[in-house]
């Protein structure tokens, strides 16, 4: 064999190391604070409730900081839109006249395209909102709208599926939304898709609406498609549309919850059937809970799986789920909806059950990486006297801890949330602790993500935003400026 087919093969096999490279351990990186203010450190906050578009490039999160974008004199809270590949901020809740409305705003869900977002806010927003002041200047009625950067504007999302907004002059409280499908969930006590002019009724409904088509559907439905005697008020859809998974007391929308107790259900919309999902590991029927004895005692929204083959929850005052589940902590499960077999999340190291409660969940779109947060100090083998998020690979047992760098968090009763992307390497969530980057900046809420690589997940490559023109020009006249004095130190030292 030739020198040089010795070279092309030693050449061929480092390129197949570079891009086939061996399984590894779960790594994180460290957290990096996303949305800086104005100045470019981190923001005065506090920071909450970040959520990823469906490449995970986007983020939302709500901030009552007046730092993040110049111009925010309305000292509400706001709901603000980053891009984690340039850094640049936008505030999405701004009003159809696009100026700032002085009023609160929440969670919102961006697209993947970067060119809307989805989100909740209270008052006038757009002009087809009803107010009926409720005495108070600063509260309002709180509705779900859509914000579009190009061109800027302000849409009403939560309307009747005849086109009126705030039906039965009620609002509607956002829970999950699928922008790149055009959907929103939201609750109201208003009949989203009754007769025009019908009262509200005491119990909140749950609605998904396309804003696309202007369709709505009843998701908390009885099997004739009417109305249930119970409210319903948390929930999330599926990347793909079919499901949506949602919590209620009631005993009209299936056959099999006698008691009343909290319950999950999931609905597919394809076939219009509602089933319940979570049961006791034993059989039967849950125990009551005192003092209210409703059941099992959800902490925190479920999620469901790209096509609705997991749903995560976590759960506490009830122990039934599992038979090793964590007595007196709250815990998070994650249920195969296939088989009905619910898994215990948030154990020890090695299998025993966990010191501290677990809560605020996150898994990936197949449902291998879990992202969650726990108080518990023995969750890996090295001892964590601090709360943590922590990810776990549900294939390899790996687990690890990503927030061990930010050190303690706050105390009680700051709890996080979290998202994770659907390929599981992106996870984003706020966070109240002592960043080692940043000194002194313990006590602000802000928005962290981290990276995570290993076992099959390859390190996310950041896209390097293209420079513009001008920027482009410059750095061409640096450049021909610096060649052009290297040449004449040339012709200099040679004379």
């Amino acid at each position: 064999m030739s020198i040089s087919s010795n070279f092309r093969s030693c050449l061929l096999g480092a390129l197949m190391l570079l891009v086939s490279p061996a399984a590894s351990a779960l790594e994180a990186s460290a957290p990096a604070i996303l949305g800086r203010s104005v100045l470019g450190g981190p923001a005065a906050g506090p920071c909450v409730l970040p959520f990823l578009s469906g490449n995970s490039r986007y983020v939302v999160f709500v901030c009552q900081s007046r730092d993040l974008v110049f111009g925010d004199d309305n000292d509400r809270s706001d709901t603000l839109w980053v891009d984690r590949y340039t850094g640049e901020v936008r505030r999405v809740s701004l009003n159809a006249a696009n100026t700032e409305q002085r009023n609160h705003s929440g969670l919102g869900f961006p697209s993947s395209d970067g060119g809307y977002v989805a989100f909740r806010a209270e008052g006038l927003f757009h002009p087809d909102v009803v107010w009926v002041p409720p005495g108070s200047a600063d509260a309002s009625t709180p509705n779900v709208f859509l914000r579009t950067f190009v061109p800027p504007s302000t849409e009403l999302l939560g309307r009747h599926r005849n086109g009126e907004g705030n039906p039965g002059l009620e609002g509607a409280t956002l829970l999950h939304a699928n922008p790149d499908r055009y959907e929103v969930l939201f609750f109201s006590r208003a009949n989203y898709v009754g007769a025009a002019g019908e009262l509200p009724s005491l119990v909140n409904e749950m609605f998904l609406r396309n804003w696309q088509t202007g369709e709505v559907e009843r998701i908390s439905a009885r099997p004739d498609g009417g109305k249930s005697a119970t409210d319903a008020n948390s929930g999330s859809i599926s990347s793909d549309g079919r499901y949506v998974v949602f919590r209620t007391r009631a005993s009209d929308i299936t056959d099999d919850n006698p008691l009343a107790l909290n319950q999950l259900f999931l609905r597919d919309r394809q076939v219009g059937i509602t089933r319940r999902l979570t049961r006791p590991w034993f059989g039967g029927e849950f125990s009551p809970s005192p003092p209210l004895n409703v059941g099992p005692n959800y902490s925190t929204r479920p999620k469901i799986s790209e096509t609705g083959a997991f749903v995560l929850f976590s759960a506490g005052l009830n122990d039934e789920f599992t038979p090793d589940d964590n007595i007196g902590f709250s815990d998070v499960y994650l249920l195969d909806v296939g088989s009905s077999h619910t898994e215990l999340i948030s154990r020890g190291f090695n299998g025993a059950p966990t010191d501290g409660s677990s809560t605020s969940a996150a898994m990936s779109a197949d449902g291998r990486f879990v992202a969650f947060f726990s108080r518990a100090s023995n969750i890996t083998t090295v001892s964590n006297p601090y709360s943590a998020i922590y990810v776990k690979d549900r294939m390899t047992g790996e687990i690890v801890n990503v927030t061990a760098s930010l050190g303690r968090t706050n105390p009680l009763p700051f709890e996080p949330q979290l998202d994770l992307s659907p390929d599981g390497r992106t996870l984003v969530f706020s966070w109240r602790g002592d960043d080692p980057a940043y000194p002194g900046v313990y006590r602000r809420v802000l928005i962290y993500s981290v990276s995570l690589s290993g076992n099959g997940l390859t390190p996310e490559v950041v896209a390097v935003p293209a420079m513009s023109s001008a920027v482009s020009w410059l750095l061409a006249a640096l450049v021909g400026g610096l060649a052009l004095l290297t040449l004449i130190g040339r012709r200099q030292s040679t004379r």
